[in-house]
């Protein structure tokens, strides 16, 4: 299977004062040729059967895309995020189907029987509070059921949105969760449009293929994955709910 590549982005912005960018010309075409790319690899991937192989590649190659990004920009971008840093992760996720899968299977992998248990009934409750009206102006407060001790519990097969999620002033992030008050945020813009562009073509891909373009709330559509174990071993072996009509290009 060919591998994924991209090409260099011609222009790229240190940290923005805002989240949103208006990208040229330049830099939406190469925010495109990503999601192109994606979109044709994981066509390809799951025509042959290869769901938790396409999710890993997913994931090696923002990672590396991000960090060739933010060294490429001048000078390069000191973005704060840390491990023991998790303002963010009181916020909500959007995330594709296969990527909860992943996680999925992850937890499986890593957790003993009593402990995704545990975890399982902390997803699902995390996201009953979140829909709370009684929570739903102080969200920020309510942490991914995901975090232990201000670390990520299933950090290598995170979601795209938390790799693309970032900003180069944690005492922003952290006026936010405290107050609840949006403010500026200085981000790597290459960084969190990137991220969104593989997802985007990930869910473009899955949907050509299979018809799994649906996205939802990470708590929402974990608790239901965690609920029915058998649905996730049939992902990881591509079982009669994930295979595709036809594999190839139109």
């Amino acid at each position: 299977m060919a591998e994924l590549t991209h090409r260099s982005c011609g222009s790229t912005k240190t940290g923005l004062q805002v989240v949103e960018d208006e990208s040229t010309v330049l830099e939406q075409a190469f925010y495109d040729d990503i999601e192109y790319k994606v979109r044709v690899y994981v066509r390809m991937a799951l025509g042959h059967g290869q769901n938790r192989e396409c999710m890993d590649d997913m994931y090696a190659f923002i990672d590396q895309l991000i960090e060739q990004l933010n060294a490429d920009q001048n000078p390069p971008l000191d973005v704060a995020c840390q491990a023991g840093c998790s303002w963010c992760c009181h916020l909500k996720v959007e995330v594709t189907q296969f990527e909860v899968f992943r996680i999925a299977a992850f937890l499986i992998e890593t957790l003993n029987e009593k402990e995704l248990e545990d975890i399982t009934k902390k997803v699902i409750s995390t996201d009953l509070l979140r829909r709370s009206e009684e929570v739903s102006e102080a969200e920020h407060s309510v942490p991914c059921a995901l975090l232990s001790d201000g670390q990520c519990k299933i950090y290598p097969a995170r979601p795209l949105k938390c790799r693309g999620g970032n900003s180069t002033d944690a005492d922003t992030c952290k006026a936010y969760f405290e107050t609840g008050e949006d403010g500026l945020l200085s981000i790597s813009a290459p960084q969190l449009l990137s991220a969104n562009s593989v997802q985007d073509g990930l869910a473009a891909g899955t949907s050509d293929v299979c018809d799994k373009r649906e996205r939802s709330e990470l708590m929402a559509m974990l608790g239901e994955v965690l609920m029915n174990p058998d649905t996730i071993q049939e992902w990881v072996d591509d079982g009669p709910s994930f295979e595709g009509e036809d594999g190839d290009e139109d």
